[in-house]
């Protein structure tokens, strides 16, 4: 027995829900980038078990932060290949891009080489996003670190406007079932709402668990009881037909040939196999 996973009707209808009720502009991409960026920099801190991080490109330590948080944004948006091997993501919270920039360059060009290096340079106080509300601190004069990244003083106000405009009226919850589409439960016989609550502090930091946790309490009301939401069937979302990743066997030299986003993605889709088969592995953050 493979264990349970959310059916994929189920991760769907969510993730419709995450989209937005304004079609036009770009207020949505640029929430979803921030919104994704902060969960990654959340998982990081959980890793290393402290903050504010330093991202400096020049030294050791900055550029482990920075591939651990690209590693981390990877798992939020790639999704499975087509099966001509275009890259699929999620660029946009509601629809899924197939193209386009893949998602290791999109965090680097639209994070680190932008908002980052500004803070880097700049004395005054910075702060990421602009709008509608900051998440993130970062720089010297926010952090204490010329490249550092830290939570916002008010990102537990802040995070529900970033959600403000989404279709459906549990963004909290929606977003559990996203973030946790791929995830292995034990049973399907626990109520949905608590089973992504159990989930969130295998992944996140305590603080970002109890938050998120709670907000999906008061959401639970509006959540009607889904009898049946899950599958014995491994998960394949937001795909109709077969799509099985083509695998090689891995070599020393093969792999050292691959450039990062191809690494990632086949990290990401390893990592995901395993945890589908109930496959204890080294994470990169285990010291034994």
């Amino acid at each position: 027995m493979d264990g349970f996973h959310l059916k994929d009707a189920v991760v769907e209808a969510s993730f419709g829900r995450l989209s937005s009720r304004n079609k036009v502009g770009k207020t949505h991409l640029e929430r979803t980038s921030a919104l994704m960026y902060f969960l990654a920099f959340d998982a990081v801190v959980r890793q290393k078990n402290n903050h504010p991080l330093d991202f400096n490109p020049r030294s050791a330590e900055g550029k482990n932060n920075r591939d651990a948080m690209t590693l981390e944004y990877a798992r939020l948006v790639q999704l499975q290949n087509t099966p001509d091997g275009q890259i699929r993501h999620i660029a946009n919270l509601g629809r899924v891009d197939t193209g386009g920039i893949p998602p290791d360059k999109r965090i680097s060009s639209n994070f680190f080489t932008v908002p980052l290096k500004k803070a880097s340079q700049s004395a005054k106080r910075q702060t990421y996003p602009n709008r509608p509300a900051p998440l993130l601190k970062m720089g010297l004069s926010s952090t204490g670190l010329g490249w550092g990244i830290d939570y916002d003083d008010d990102w537990k106000i802040n995070l529900p406007k970033m959600m403000s405009e989404m279709k459906g009226g549990s963004p909290f919850t929606d977003l559990a079932i996203v973030v946790f589409r791929g995830a292995r439960y034990e049973t399907n016989r626990e109520y949905l709402v608590k089973a992504l609550t159990d989930k969130i502090p295998s992944k996140y930091t305590e603080d970002l668990a109890r938050y998120w946790a709670k907000k999906i309490d008061t959401e639970s009301p509006l959540i009607k009881q889904i009898d049946d939401p899950y599958q014995t069937s491994l998960p394949r979302p937001f795909i109709n037909e077969p799509n099985v990743m083509k695998s090689e066997t891995a070599n020393p030299i093969s792999l050292r040939s691959l450039d990062k986003e191809a690494l990632i993605r086949r990290i990401v889709y390893l990592e995901r196999l395993l945890k589908e088969h109930d496959i204890k592995f080294l994470k990169d953050h285990d010291t034994r």
